[in-house]
């Protein structure tokens, strides 16, 4: 795929190519790299990603984002790259760089899972940080950053993982009892499920406490 994108942006620049380059192609490009799941496949994502940002007439969306940072976050790189990533879309968005590159929630729970694979100290506090920017921002009119049940669930992982004792199994469960107001409140999308629960026991079981 990235020798096909690369034979099309040689004949592009040359006006050998009928039609010119597109988002379809890059899209198709970046995910099937992300699909391959090599060991440098978030690496080669990114560097697809730059080359759509730089080709002249051709914007990057959401899912070209996305599917960047999804990568990140199941590969071994900083946390940390993937919040750039995502603070990157974010303003270039709002300043009108990329109008087409709104961030969303799977934008943002991404970059959660980031920091809950990661193991780092304080990685829990700083997915906590984003989780509670998505709900502010979804309250003051952006619903698609509301979190989902898979965002609750991925950040009750990331604090029963904080090796943060009382204090991650305590931060844990009081996400599932959020979780079970606002699904009694009507939010029935939010129903807690088998591994939500499990998270929750398995923050308990590691908080070295009775």
């Amino acid at each position: 795929a990235e020798i096909l994108l690369e034979r099309m942006e040689e004949a592009h620049d040359r006006g050998l190519l009928r039609r010119g380059l597109n988002l379809f192609s890059y899209n198709v490009a970046i995910a099937a790299v992300c699909r391959a799941q090599a060991s440098d496949s978030a690496v080669r994502a990114a560097q697809l990603l730059q080359r759509l940002v730089k080709r002249r007439g051709v914007e990057p969306d959401t899912f070209s984002f996305n599917q960047v940072l999804g990568a990140i976050s199941r590969s071994s790189m900083p946390p940390s790259k993937a919040e750039y990533l995502l603070r990157y879309m974010d303003k270039s968005n709002e300043s009108g760089l990329h109008l087409i590159a709104r961030p969303d929630r799977t934008s943002f729970t991404s970059a959660i899972i980031a920091y809950t694979r990661s193991g780092e100290k304080g990685a829990a506090e700083r997915a906590q940080r984003l989780f509670n920017e998505m709900k502010v921002r979804a309250s003051k009119g952006e619903i698609h950053l509301k979190p989902s049940r898979i965002c609750y669930s991925v950040l009750i992982d990331c604090w029963a993982k904080s090796r943060e004792g009382t204090l991650g199994a305590r931060r844990a469960e009081s996400l599932l009892h959020e979780m079970k107001q606002r699904f009694d409140a009507g939010e029935l999308s939010l129903a807690p499920d088998l591994l939500t629960f499990n998270s929750v026991l398995n923050a308990w079981a590691r908080s070295g406490t009775r």
